[in-house]
């Protein structure tokens, strides 16, 4: 489980293998955590508060070498929070409000726990730790009376991971249509990465 005290720790692995790896990062030139102003602590410090955010460490080192942030949505940002949110608005953060759960209108769903970051140092991948963690933290998920789970995905191996524990893919965008518009760069991401989608598991019983 993850706290407030992993907060450096957790942010060079965001500054350095997530934000510099995400297809949409890459994609809208927005790899430093700069390009975010307040927003990016503060969606890290909402979740390392939440006390559902796991991480992966190293056996002999204590190396954080993966983690998982999440987020409880009923009454997910404080105030001050989101007005900050909405003041540093950056291309990538618009481009993901175009998938949220509200731009889906899923209006059953009134409270839901939100995958906000998953990300694995490159030398540890290929070794199911994005899948352990995504599975631990369903489990704590389904505990905290939520109905539904939902993430926002970028990234086609976190894709195939989420569809294999049944989650369904609710809205969809492929970034090729508004490219222009937000000034994105695919020639700089994979082909298969163009596609971002909201996906969701249910809780049925």
């Amino acid at each position: 489980m993850l706290t407030p005290g992993d907060f450096e720790e957790v942010s060079q692995l965001m500054e350095h293998h997530f934000l510099k790896r995400n297809p949409l990062c890459i994609a809208a030139k927005e790899t430093t955590p700069a390009c975010y102003g307040e927003s990016l602590d503060v969606i890290m410090k909402l979740t390392l508060d939440s006390g559902l955010s796991v991480g992966a460490r190293e056996k002999k080192t204590k190396k954080l070498v993966a983690i998982l942030l999440a987020t409880k949505r009923v009454d997910r940002l404080r105030k001050n929070d989101s007005h900050k949110l909405r003041k540093q608005q950056c291309v990538v953060h618009s481009v993901l409000a175009m998938i949220n759960v509200d731009a889906a209108k899923l209006e059953s769903i009134t409270s839901y726990l939100c995958l906000e970051f998953v990300c694995v140092h490159p030398d540890y991948t290929g070794r199911g730790l994005a899948r352990t963690m995504i599975q631990k933290v369903l489990n704590m998920d389904r505990e905290c009376g939520v109905e539904a789970v939902c993430v926002q995905v970028a990234n086609a191996s976190v894709d195939r991971i989420c569809s294999r524990l049944g989650f369904e893919t609710v809205k969809s965008l492929d970034l090729k249509t508004i490219a222009d518009e937000f000034g994105l760069d695919l020639s700089l991401i994979p082909q298969e990465e163009t596609i971002i989608k909201l996906m969701i598991k249910r809780w049925t019983d």
